[in-house]
């Protein structure tokens, strides 16, 4: 009898771990339990792959001047034209055209203002290599020196350009160098103010424009070794020395 026991209780314990394995599928990953083999079928993954929203982000509405931008991460994102570009293209009167066209203006002069400080910086760091200028108004130049066998520089100035009022200090330091010839153009500038300057200067007719010049002040030269070289932006008199000196 007490052997009989013995095998009713191990029996009993089997059933109740069987019944404990059948119960928890997570841990073993079983759907289906053998209680006298202990063999069962593996769970499939049904799992999936959700992205990640931002909980944050507000709702969009369907515009039509929305679009979405996907970043490397795979985030959403959605890009709309400032309201004065939205309301341009949705009502396009005079009245929101001027508007569009006031922003626009704002915006590119901040963004011409921005150009003008970093090639300063750049021409005072010595970042903007000299270039070579167009053959035909470069020689137009050139010939406007007396002396051919003189070095030969040319700047140009634009009115109201606060660079270019420093620029002044060196021009008239360079006219009294020997072996240099020195021409100065004002753009914008009238009789009169030309005649306000410390050194000599011409009227800008359309020189810059043939030279390709969009940044002032500018220094077209022709060193002693024929070399023809623009430096664009604002130079001091180290700089200006060494453009002289270049060979390459």
């Amino acid at each position: 009898m007490l052997r009989l026991n013995k095998i009713i209780v191990c029996f009993l314990f089997l059933f109740v771990y069987a019944s404990s394995l059948h119960a928890d599928e997570s841990i073993y990953g079983f759907t289906e339990v053998d209680y006298f083999n202990m063999k069962g079928l593996k769970k499939p993954d049904t799992r999936t792959i959700q992205a990640t929203v931002d909980k944050q982000e507000a709702p969009v509405s369907q515009d039509l001047w929305i679009e979405p931008a996907i970043s490397a991460d795979g985030k959403v994102s959605y890009y709309k034209p400032p309201q004065v570009v939205v309301d341009f293209l949705d009502n396009p009167t005079l009245e929101n055209g001027r508007a569009y066209m006031t922003w626009n203006q704002q915006k590119l002069e901040k963004i011409t203002k921005a150009q003008e400080v970093l090639q300063e910086l750049a021409s005072e760091m010595n970042l903007v290599p000299p270039t070579q200028p167009p053959q035909g108004a470069s020689a137009t130049l050139v010939d406007n020196n007396p002396d051919q066998k003189s070095a030969f520089a040319a700047f140009f100035l634009l009115k109201g350009c606060p660079y270019c009022e420093r620029e002044k200090e060196l021009i008239a330091q360079l006219f009294n160098r020997p072996g240099l010839h020195v021409e100065v153009y004002g753009k914008n500038y009238t009789e009169e103010d030309i005649k306000q300057l410390p050194f000599p200067a011409k009227i800008d007719d359309g020189i810059s424009r043939q030279m390709g010049l969009n940044t002032y002040p500018s220094v077209f030269i022709q060193n002693k070794y024929g070399k023809r070289l623009i430096m664009p932006g604002l130079i001091d008199n180290d700089t200006f020395n060494t453009l002289l000196e270049q060979k390459t």
